[in-house]
């Protein structure tokens, strides 16, 4: 519908049109046939010069039986209403638009609105009028359908000129309806600078290519001077004939969704929803950090193929009532871009409408690929190491430590150390792990007992020390254990043989000797052992008395370089009596 001081100017232009350019008879009709509303032209004497298509069916007169008649004639007044307001505006010389009147058509009266304006040449003569009428119960119910929708909506003429207005786009942006009627939606929504040649909104290319168009983020002024994000979708509008006679907009409010995506955006880990389907409906950077994938990469596409997991989308599992099980901190491992596989706890929440109806999933993940790295270390690491926080619960457990302990790393993660060790500091203020986070001071090292499950008490060295981060702020402790069971044993045992033999050796050869000397030592042989000066013959030659059976009698060692050959070969092998001064028998 043409509306108010633009329909002055529209027919005016129509005029000059029709008689300087279409001065064909046949031309001008087309063009009036394709407005929309019921219009018809008179000259100044008011008798009827052309009727179009939309005016037959109005009014169910045809154009031959309307040529040449009187408006005044033709229309009868319903009361003291006169309908052919034309004639009015002919005397006056100015525009009337919108005024509700009655057409009488066969036995009812149809209410209607009604515009008219006068027709000059290029001189500026008075040369005819045009007037126009739309069924009044048609303007209406077409407004309270658009009033009716949820989504703002407006549609335009060919000059982009605005023609209806619904409430929903009169909250949403702030402007009343008689604000915007007429004038162009350019105007009306897009700031000066927003309004360049160059940047052809979805409207626009709506009615240039004749197909429908979508945009997810598109910023329109408000009343108030604010800019407001919005979806949109806009499409032609065509005739019953398939003639292009506007478009229509439609516009979604997208500020909470906008929020949402922002505070979506600064959470590290990744985040994504499903709908029921399994088919990815957000994405947010978190997500796009670890995967690789960008948002327009991925929207619309199957989660489980994409990422090639089971632990995906709406199929994880199913309740008996169709819903997905929820699923926490699950370690998998996602597919992402260039073939990867990276490990990460995933986390998925089905979305639930007000009547328990599945819509889809959330899903949020986080990169542990450190963590892993961390963890594959300390398990590497010979000794025990376990980890807390300020509370000194156990953040970390190391497998040394449970091959130590008996204790299994998920029985004990989030309890306080003090009730898995067990250790005579425990709980005191000489805790070295509590002294540790609240001083910051540097390693400490103490040896003493700790109960491992079974309640055997296990002798280790502990070394702990304070966790810190970047910027040298304390958020937990260390400490590596070492279990001294084995070596208080060998200590023992070298105790032991060391009072025994009074001989400490690690070599081989030597332990084989030591290992015979039991059995020399029952033997009363004289036992000849050879070696080097300074090999330790002496000592082996104790080791054997003290094994003898004549350990209680004093050992006698005597330097033999002492001694002449004959001596130690006389008191070795004996003499006879006389051999030499004091040999006084055999």
């Amino acid at each position: 519908m043409i509306k108010d001081d633009k329909f002055s100017d529209v027919l005016g232009t129509l005029h000059k049109l029709t008689s300087a350019i279409f001065s064909d008879a046949i031309q001008r009709k087309l063009i009036l046939d394709n407005l929309t509303e019921a219009v018809f032209t008179v000259d100044r004497d008011l008798k009827i010069t052309s009727f179009n298509k939309a005016a037959e069916i109005l009014t169910g007169i045809k154009e031959q039986e309307a040529l040449g008649k009187s408006c005044v004639d033709l229309f009868l007044p319903a009361g003291d209403e006169d309908f052919c307001i034309i004639a009015q505006v002919l005397r006056e010389k100015q525009a009337r638009s919108k005024l509700t009147r009655h057409l009488q058509v066969g036995d009812r009266l149809l209410p209607v609105l009604v515009s008219a304006s006068p027709l000059t040449d290029n001189s500026g003569a008075l040369v005819g009028g045009v007037q126009s009428f739309q069924e009044i119960q048609e303007i209406f119910q077409r407004q309270l359908v658009l009033d009716s929708a949820f989504d703002g909506v407006f549609t335009v003429d060919l000059d982009g000129n605005i023609t209806l207005f619904n409430r929903s786009a009169e909250q949403l942006t702030g402007f009343k309806q008689d604000e915007v009627l007429g004038r162009p939606f350019t105007e009306v929504f897009y700031a000066p600078e927003q309004r360049s040649d160059a940047q052809e909104t979805p409207l626009m290319e709506a009615m240039r290519t004749g197909r429908p168009v979508s945009e997810e983020c598109v910023y329109i002024r408000t009343a108030a001077g604010n800019l407001l994000p919005v979806s949109v979708r806009a499409a032609p509008l065509f005739d019953a004939r398939g003639v292009l006679i506007g478009g229509v907009k439609s516009f979604r409010d997208n500020t909470d969704r906008i929020q949402s995506n922002l505070i979506l955006d600064h959470i590290i880990d990744g985040v994504f929803t499903t709908d029921r389907n399994g088919h990815i409906t957000s994405f947010n950077k978190g997500a796009a950090g670890i995967t690789g994938y960008q948002p327009e990469e991925v929207l619309g596409r199957s989660c489980h193929e994409l990422f090639a997991t089971d632990r995906c989308g709406a199929n994880t599992g199913e309740k008996g009532s169709g819903v997905p099980e929820a699923i926490l901190e699950k370690l998998i491992y996602l597919r992402v871009r260039e073939e990867r596989r990276v490990p990460v706890t995933m986390s998925s929440v089905p979305m639930l409408d007000s009547a328990g109806s599945l819509l889809g999933t959330v899903q949020t993940f986080r990169d542990v690929t450190a963590q892993l790295q961390h963890r594959f270390i300390l398990d590497s690491v010979t000794d025990g190491v376990f980890t807390v926080d300020h509370e000194l619960q156990i953040t970390s457990f190391n497998r040394a430590l449970e091959k130590m302990t008996g204790y299994a790393a998920s029985e004990v993660l989030g309890r306080k150390c003090s009730e898995i060790f067990c250790t005579e500091l425990c709980g005191s203020e000489n805790c070295p792990m509590a002294r540790a986070i609240i001083s910051g001071i540097s390693p400490t090292m103490h040896n003493l007992n700790m109960n491992g499950r079974d309640g055997r008490v296990i002798p280790v060295n502990l070394i702990t020390t304070a966790l810190l981060d970047d910027q040298g702020n304390v958020i937990g402790g260390v400490e590596t254990v070492r279990d001294l069971t084995e070596i208080n044993e060998l200590r023992r045992k070298l105790s032991r043989e060391g009072a025994e033999l009074g001989i400490l050796t690690k070599s081989p050869k030597m332990q084989r000797i030591l290992s015979v000397l039991p059995e020399f030592a029952k033997s009363d042989a004289t036992i000849l052992i050879l070696g080097e000066s300074g090999t330790g013959k002496e000592l082996i030659a104790q080791a054997i008395h003290a094994q003898s059976n004549r350990n209680d009698h004093p050992f006698v060692a005597v330097n033999s370089g002492a001694l002449p050959d004959t001596l130690l070969e006389s008191e070795l092998f004996g003499y006879k009596a006389g051999a030499f001064t004091d040999a006084r028998k055999d």
